[in-house]
């Protein structure tokens, strides 16, 4: 059986907060590493790192340790499907979002060269069931990406819309409405 933690504190950004919120960090893991003990549980500390978020461009470095193993630093962690980086830009998450979908969307491009089952509907119902739902899960983090970031969804969704309705010249929003696709994102 496989236990997944995740210790999460924060702190006003300046230099003493800083130590104190290495020092709470360290308390928690020590305070984890006794209760596995207590309850027969390893610890794999080859699967364990911290990360430090935060808007400014100074460079944090804490000295974390677990069993007396000092714990790598990540610039980049995925946790339960959504990759964080440090600056929260989430391009990290788009990109990887934007490879599963388009991965999937190969599926719509067989069915377009197929001579049975590709009726536009069937297409549609494809991308909006095992295509969409890809490009959707978890976008509630991605309030705060960039519009240029955020391009990459509506630009996948905007490929899989001409390969359902053929169609290669029509305007991007007459294609959405055409097919009952509102746009990824919206800011």
């Amino acid at each position: 059986m496989h236990n997944h933690v995740v210790i999460w504190t924060s702190t006003m950004n300046n230099a003493k907060q800083h130590k104190t919120l290495g020092q709470t960090i360290n308390n928690a893991l020590n305070s984890l590493s006794m209760w596995a003990t207590e309850n027969n549980m390893e610890i794999n500390t080859s699967k364990i790192v911290h990360q430090f978020f935060s808007m400014r461009h100074e460079n944090i470095n804490f000295d974390l340790k677990i069993n007396n193993q000092k714990l790598p630093k990540s610039e980049s962690t995925k946790y339960l499907g959504v990759y964080m980086d440090n600056k929260l830009p989430w391009k990290n998450h788009v990109k990887h979002t934007v490879n599963k979908a388009n991965q999937r969307l190969r599926l719509i491009k067989r069915l377009t060269g197929a001579a049975w089952g590709r009726t536009q509907e069937t297409m549609n119902t494809t991308y909006k069931t095992y295509i969409k739902p890809v490009m959707k899960y978890r976008s509630e983090v991605l309030i705060m990406a960039s519009g240029s970031t955020l391009k990459a969804l509506e630009t996948t969704q905007n490929n899989a819309l001409r390969l359902i309705t053929r169609v290669k010249t029509t305007p991007f929003l007459a294609l959405q409405l055409y097919t009952g696709h509102l746009p990824i994102t919206w800011k």
